[in-house]
């Protein structure tokens, strides 16, 4: 039996036709120990903001060292927004240094790494452009932990009004028949909380 390379056979042929025109991109599978990936691949996505790549090592690749997918990502990737990886492996936080230098960063969704750690990821904050949120997933943990970076944002606790549109009412044995009434004999009230963005 023989595999197709993913890398060569499918993600090639869209990055030459339809690189262009991307502007979000998202791969998922289980691939094999010869799939390897890197932002080299996307090097015609000059528009592509939103990069999500789920399994890019699952089950047969777990051990690959996967360096080059960083490798000049700014330059390939250069209005890169929001990157969410699963399953990486590097041979360490430098690896993913090329991150700090892409100018439009603003969100990173790592789960399930090796090679680095969130201490990481929170000493190179400071490096980055453009970065508001930063989201590692322990290996084998239930919880995120979420770190904002740099913009400032107010929140404020208020109330809601969800009542909705007032119903019609059919008035039987009260009026004549098919006598109809609307109205609203009471409101209802969620709790609110309104949070400011960077932008105001």
């Amino acid at each position: 039996m023989s595999y197709i390379n993913p890398s060569k056979s499918i993600i090639g042929p869209i990055n030459d036709h339809f690189g262009h025109q991307l502007r979000r991109f998202s791969i998922t599978g289980f691939f094999f120990p010869d799939f390897v990936i890197d932002a080299k691949m996307f090097d015609k996505c000059r528009h592509l903001t939103h990069l999500s790549v789920p399994q890019i090592i699952r089950h047969y690749a777990r051990n690959v060292i996967i360096n080059s997918f960083f490798t000049d990502i700014d330059k390939h990737l250069p209005k890169l927004q929001e990157l969410y990886l699963i399953e990486i492996r590097v041979s360490g936080v430098d690896a993913i240094r090329p991150l700090t230098r892409c100018p439009h960063l603003q969100r990173l969704y790592f789960y399930c790494t090796h090679g680095f750690d969130q201490k990481a990821i929170d000493d190179m904050r400071p490096d980055f452009l453009a970065l508001k949120t930063a989201v590692y997933h322990e290996n084998n943990s239930i919880t995120d932990t979420m770190q904002c970076v740099g913009d400032v944002y107010r929140i404020g606790v208020g109330i809601a009004d969800t009542t909705g549109p007032a119903a019609e009412i059919n008035l039987m044995g009260y009026a004549k028949s098919g006598q109809e009434s609307a109205g609203i004999h009471f409101r209802t009230y969620s709790r609110a909380v309104i949070i400011e963005d960077s932008k105001g």
